[in-house]
This record gives C-alpha cells, structure tokens and sequence, in this order.
C-alpha cells in the first residue's frame, strides 16, 4: 500500500500507510464537519480520493485511489 501524508487545512494530520491515514482524516472530518483534509500520495505528490463512508474501522477496510 502507498504511503501518503493528510493534512487538514495547513496542518498536518497523518502520515504512513493509506488505510491509516485515511482513517485519520476520517476522525478529523468527523470531529469538524467544515475541515478540508486532503491526502497526498508520498512519491508523486498526487491527490488521492479516500471512501470516507462509515466508522474509521470501515474507512481502514478499504482502499484509497489517485484521482483522475
């Protein structure tokens, strides 16, 4: 799995593995529903669209991808 980096606004919120990072930007969506988390991929710097449906527990089931 790639790794990548979160960050909500210009703070970052996680970094590592992308079922874990996006479980975190889960959890800080679901502590403020105006955040603006965005995740990165490590190596190319792409944006990456997270399913963010459900309980952070979900979120970590399944699998990012880059957006097109």
């Amino acid at each position: 799995m790639a790794n990548c980096i979160a960050f909500s606004g210009t703070k970052r919120i996680a970094s590592g593995d992308l079922k874990e990072v996006a479980a975190k930007a889960k959890e800080a969506r679901d502590r403020d529903q105006w955040a603006q988390v965005l995740i990165f991929d490590d190596e190319t710097s792409e944006l990456i669209e997270a399913d963010a449906r459900g309980v952070p527990e979900e979120v970590r089931q399944r699998p990012g991808r880059p957006k097109l």
